[in-house]
């Protein structure tokens, strides 16, 4: 939590720009102030509506706290998110002017803020819950992942839904009727899309990448108290790993630079690649100094190499000189039926790579470890 704030103070130390950039950079922000603001009315309705259910439930009072800290924590992740995105946006369009290590840095930066914030909101709920309850009790922490779910589900869906509607309308109206070029402010529409974009793709892409953090993390230690073969001791590992995580990233960071041929694909594969090595030298030590079975490792070495691997495969798939982006670029000479017929094609054929790739991650977790694995 404390990088995340370093993070945010050093991105909101640079400069904004000229006037008229900081007047669409605050039209945008207040757009995306006022949708949360909406959002959170509506989603307390259901929530209040849940809790009063939950209650009912045997040990009710206890999933009601580790349901609202679950919903609580991935609001604040995304609200968080999002109040430095809107203000990294226009920092980044201006460090654009001077070169693309400069902007690409204020970007890194500014995205890092939700990344750090959503494993820090993770991991200090789930202690703060764990600290209350005992190995048996563990099933409680469903809740946790109940209410980070309930958020993501709106901030994803919502935001996700929002953005294109107002991405269609500005096209319609900006360019069909009122000539104005792509994203041209003095379109109102323009000004809902990049609030979508930032609600949506910030807010809600926070919420919903603390959601499948917080809800793997409770997935593994439900696990992990429901097997026989697993202690009291061996119980907390997966906290480990994923604090370990946390600190492999950081130090990460320092690698995400871009290289002389200026390519900001190339800075997240050193970074993602300096991570997993420091991750797997930290899980190692984790392992063989806390005289937990070196399977254990094996499974997290496997779910480390599983990560750079679909990276790969999304960049062979979606890189601008790579092979599937240039057939479809090629196809759309032909009209927008082919464009649209290659496009299925190419999107359908990129799932197999992935998919076969997390099989035989899971084949390697529960070599090492079994079902725990």
């Amino acid at each position: 939590m404390l990088f995340s704030l370093i993070a945010a103070y050093t991105v909101l130390k640079k400069p904004e720009g000229t006037e008229k950039m900081k007047d669409v950079s605050n039209a945008i922000r207040a757009g995306s102030k006022a949708y949360l603001l909406r959002q959170l009315k509506t989603i307390s309705i259901f929530a209040i509506v849940l809790i009063i259910a939950l209650a009912f439930l045997p040990h009710g009072l206890q999933i009601d706290v580790a349901f609202v800290t679950g919903a609580a924590a991935s609001y604040l992740t995304a609200y968080l998110g999002m109040n430095v995105a809107v203000r990294a946006n226009v920092r980044t369009a201006k460090s654009a002017e001077k070169n693309v290590h400069s902007a690409f840095s204020t970007a890194v930066l500014g995205g890092s803020v939700t990344g750090f914030a959503a494993v820090g909101f993770g991991l200090i709920g789930l202690s703060l819950l764990l600290a209350y309850l005992t190995i048996s009790k563990v099933a409680l922490l469903i809740g946790f992942g109940f209410g980070a779910s309930l958020i993501s589900l709106f901030a994803r869906v919502g935001g996700g839904i929002y953005t294109k509607a107002a991405d269609v309308g500005a096209d319609l109206v900006g360019k069909t009727e009122l000539n104005l070029p792509e994203d041209d402010p003095r379109n109102p529409a323009v000004i809902a899309d990049n609030v979508g974009d930032n609600v949506g793709d910030c807010a809600g892409m926070g919420a919903d990448v603390f959601e499948s953090y917080a809800v793997t993390l409770v997935a593994s230690l439900l696990i992990a108290a429901g097997l026989a073969t697993v202690n009291a001791a061996n119980f907390a590992y997966p906290l480990y790993i994923a604090s370990i995580g946390v600190i492999a990233s950081m130090l990460s960071m320092t690698f995400l630079r871009i290289g002389k041929k200026g390519s900001p694909t190339g800075a997240l594969y050193k970074g993602i690649s300096a991570s997993i090595i420091i991750a797997a030298i930290l899980d190692f030590l984790l392992t063989y100094l806390g005289n937990y079975p070196m399977g254990y490792f094996i499974s997290v070495l496997g779910g480390l190499l599983l990560t750079i691997v679909i990276f790969g495969i999304t960049d062979y798939y979606t890189g601008t000189a790579r092979r599937s982006v240039v057939k479809v670029a090629t196809a759309a000479k032909g009209g927008a039926g082919t464009d649209v017929i290659m496009g299925l094609a190419v999107g359908l054929r990129s799932v197999w790579l992935p998919v076969i790739a997390v099989v035989v991650g899971i084949l390697v977790g529960y070599y090492g470890g079994g079902l725990y694995g």
